[in-house]
């Protein structure tokens, strides 16, 4: 009787095991981690969300403004979370015979989307995403879902997905198949999204191509899905811009997404704008080395020292950090920061401090995925509206990389230039920067700034994207420029004049 006994209790200690190893396996991976980004595992004890973050069930993923998060899961199933948003993951077991899978995660608020999985795609009927408003299924598809106040809205990239009450029979996923859907749409409906409210009113409503990102919060051409393949992290060299504004490109900017021409700015006058205060500082020979100042004076009056020829750098090994620059005695702005990201790998230089640092009372603007992102100061919202006139900004520091399939060099800033139009809200840009392979190298763009002081502009071969200060008195922005042999990448921070 013991020995039954005993041997009744051991299988018992190794099923409970056993479902506990199940419990806590990996089920899926953080992609992409942007922003003040929170994991809770128990209620009440939140840690930072990084890149490479191994989740599990019963994790909860939190999005604050200016947040971007997507989570890659164990069969290629792809979620991207965006701002102010809030995401369970219920369940997520595979069954590949098939009746005991069970896919369930829970939208508490906020906007996603979803990309489904191998496992939703052969097993529809065993996926669900539950609002507090409606649950919704899928059928092999791509959509997006936003939770807000009593309602949920949905709109269908590719596939069909069917809108479930919460209530009776259908309030388990196991009998989700015999449910009556309330609604359903298709990637067929184009031109219209579904709107389901708590108190069960159903609209279709009309939606065009250029209207998605004003209502979702997602542009939908931004995320480049064909890089997220399962596991794989987001590639290098995509820059992306947050924000919570209307105006705001709040997705992941992939090179066809930026603007077009300027309102109310002849075609190319801040372009040359830009390019003629770039000229006046190499002609005055502005900076030496690869951290570049410029104090808060005119330094086109300045004398200088000449610049040295460019040395020839020796590429160091792939994705290894380069070497620290001594920083210069310089007056950087206080109020916006350059941060790395955990797994940065492609840093420009010295200028770039980590991401504790850089994260401490400050939100994220302007960045390159999975590297380095510009941190604003946040004691309001959007830019001071009293902000006029047409603005040149002094460089007050600089740095910058050249990235080459066999490594990656320190390169020189050796100069650079910044004019804001407060009142027509755009900005030029110009930059001269110099790498042995490839001489000295200038570019110039110009672009549109929102109400929140972030700007971008640029084509498939150079970009440019920073922010200013609330006050309009700071800026920063990052910059790339493509080469036949590589990729010129770096960081500038300014002052107003």
């Amino acid at each position: 009787m013991n020995r039954a006994l005993f041997k009744a209790v051991a299988t018992l200690l190794v099923l409970v095991c056993t479902a506990l190893k199940v419990d806590a396996a990996e089920i899926a991976r953080v992609a992409l981690a942007v922003g003040q980004a929170t994991l809770e595992r128990s209620p009440g004890a939140a840690e930072p969300l990084a890149t490479s973050t191994r989740l599990m069930v019963g994790d909860r993923i939190i999005t604050g403004k200016d947040a971007i998060a997507i989570l890659v899961f164990s069969d290629g199933g792809r979620v991207s979370l965006r701002a102010d948003s809030e995401l369970v993951i219920r369940a997520y077991q595979i069954d590949p015979s098939g009746p005991n899978t069970r896919l369930e995660l829970e939208l508490v608020r906020g906007v996603m989307r979803q990309i489904s999985g191998e496992a939703a795609r052969s097993q529809p009927e065993r996926y669900r995403l539950n609002t507090p408003v409606a649950a919704i299924g899928v059928r092999g598809t791509d959509f997006l879902a936003k939770v807000s106040g009593a309602s949920v809205e949905t709109l269908v990239q590719e596939g069909m997905i069917v809108v479930l009450p919460r209530t009776g029979s259908c309030a388990d996923l196991a009998s989700s198949a015999a449910c009556v859907p309330i609604a359903s749409i298709s990637a067929s409906d184009a031109g219209q999204y579904l709107r389901v409210a708590a108190s069960g009113q159903v609209e279709r409503r009309a939606i065009d191509a250029s209207e998605v990102d004003r209502v979702f919060g997602i542009k939908l051409t931004g995320l480049r899905q064909d890089a997220l393949q399962s596991g794989s992290v987001v590639p290098a060299g995509v820059v992306f811009v947050a924000g919570a504004s209307g105006q705001t490109q709040r997705t992941l900017n992939g090179r066809e997404e930026w603007p077009g021409d300027l309102h109310g700015v002849p075609p190319g006058e801040l372009r040359e704008q830009a390019a003629n205060l770039l000229a006046s500082a190499l002609s005055n020979q502005v900076s030496t080395d690869s951290t570049t100042t410029s104090g808060t004076t005119d330094t086109s009056a300045a004398p200088v020292t000449p610049v040295a020829p460019v040395a020839p750098v020796a590429p160091v090994a792939p994705f290894a950090p380069v070497a620290p620059v001594a920083p210069v005695a310089q007056v950087l702005p206080k109020q916006l920061v350059w941060g790395a990201f955990n797994d940065a790998k492609n840093l420009p230089g010295s200028l770039v401090m980590s991401y504790q640092q850089a994260k401490d009372g400050r939100h994220v603007t302007v960045g390159e995925l999975g590297e380095f992102a510009l941190w604003r100061q946040d004691p309001s919202g959007r830019m001071d509206r009293s902000l006029a006139g047409r603005v040149e900004f002094n460089l007050a520091s600089a740095s910058a990389i050249y990235v080459q399939p066999v490594g990656i060099s320190s390169a020189d800033v050796r100069a650079a230039s910044l004019v804001v139009d407060f009142d027509k809200a755009a900005f030029g840009a110009g930059v001269n920067v110099a790498h042995a392979q490839t001489g000295p190298v200038s570019f110039s763009v110009e672009g549109r700034i929102n109400d929140e002081g972030v700007f971008w502009a640029g084509n498939a071969s150079q970009r440019v994207a920073g922010a200013l200060s609330r006050d309009g008195k700071e800026a920063g922005y990052l910059f790339t420029k493509e080469m036949a042999s590589g990729t010129f990448k770096g960081v500038t921070l300014w002052n107003a004049r």
